[in-house]
């Protein structure tokens, strides 16, 4: 039951433990992908538009179990 604070316990809402991660399941950008990264972070330091990682680099960041040798660079119509 999982009880709230100054709230009425709320036994309909399930808990969920924690646990380690197994090595396996613990993603990292590979060394080139992450240098990348860094030099882009470097370099659009100072752009006026916006930008992001997107694709499997972004989900990487995000902890989802992907592999990528490639970096999506999403960006507003400024930044073309």
């Amino acid at each position: 039951m999982l009880n709230i604070p100054s709230g009425k316990p709320r036994p309909d809402l399930p808990i969920l433990g924690s646990r380690v991660p197994q090595p396996e399941e613990i993603v990292m950008l590979s060394q080139p992908v992450l240098k990348a990264v860094i030099r882009l972070g470097e370099e659009l330091r100072d752009a006026h538009a916006m930008w992001a990682i997107g694709g499997d680099a972004g989900e990487i960041m995000k902890g989802v179990n992907v592999h990528t040798d490639f970096i999506e660079i999403l960006t507003t119509k400024d930044g073309t």
